[in-house]
């Protein structure tokens, strides 16, 4: 135990667990899509629509 606390094993760097947590919050944690290349693809139109939401909040 003492290896991973040195390694902080286990340990999530809040600042993508909070973009994580506020995706799925706004979009679903679930995919439509059962190909796996277009899970992908969905997933990635979420996080680039979550970016322009932040990116007009900004402005």
């Amino acid at each position: 135990k003492k290896w991973a606390k040195d390694a902080k094993y286990g340990m999530r760097w809040p600042g993508t667990e909070g973009i994580f947590s506020a995706v799925k919050g706004i979009f679903g944690e679930e995919t439509r899509s059962k190909n796996i290349d277009n899970m992908v693809h969905e997933v990635k139109r979420k996080f680039w629509a979550y970016d322009r939401m932040r990116q007009y909040a900004e402005v």
